[in-house]
């Protein structure tokens, strides 16, 4: 499953701008935690994101040449040699302390689903403020990451490659829990065109 590159964009953008300032760190918890629950509520996939299980994933795939595309694209701000320089698996928490920030041209790249935006907005009103411990904690305690990790305790060797949400998510399993009203919502809104009338 590819995933989408535009909403990934924009997902990672509106949290650094409705935050005004966050950490590589919390950038790559928070999206999990939206993919997630974007999941659990909706039955379906947004950004079709996998996420890469490191010491103190789940992370982005690749979330440094993500991170750098959206600076190249002046989206955000960013120390780009910090980001960049080598480091060891484990040293995540390290990141806690690398901010992005808003750049003036990030409003163009912007959440425009009005479900997708309010799920957004909660998600960051609950676990934003979560220290770097405390919010792995929280991502910890996701069923997809306790499946990994009943994994690992059952042998698997996939330490740094598995992919959380392909390799320890059952999509059916989720959808069968999500309100049949929600997802004749998400049926419907795919057929209405959204008009911005903001001068």
């Amino acid at each position: 499953m590819k995933r989408d590159q535009d909403k990934l964009d924009r997902v990672a953008c509106s949290i650094v701008d409705r935050l005004g300032s966050v950490g590589v760190f919390h950038l790559n918890k928070l999206t999990f935690l939206f993919e997630y629950f974007y999941i659990k509520n909706f039955g379906v996939r947004y950004t079709r994101e996998v996420f890469t299980k490191l010491p103190h994933g789940p992370v982005i795939a690749n979330y440094k040449t993500h991170i750098k595309s959206l600076h190249t694209s002046a989206f955000i701000n960013i120390d780009i040699n910090l980001l960049m320089k080598k480091r060891d698996l484990d040293d995540d928490f390290e990141y806690v302390s690398l901010n992005i920030t808003p750049n003036e041209s990030i409003k163009s790249c912007l959440l425009e689903d009005s479900h997708a935006s309010s799920l957004l907005d909660q998600i960051l009103h609950k676990y934003s403020w979560l220290p770097g411990p405390k919010l792995e904690k929280t991502v910890y305690k996701t069923p997809p990451v306790m499946e990994y990790l009943r994994r690992v305790e059952m042998g698997y060797k996939k330490e740094t490659g598995s992919y959380i949400l392909t390799d320890c998510l059952k999509m059916n399993t989720v959808k069968a829990n999500v309100d049949p009203g929600m997802k004749l919502y998400l049926e419907h809104i795919k057929n209405i065109l959204i008009i911005n009338l903001k001068k």
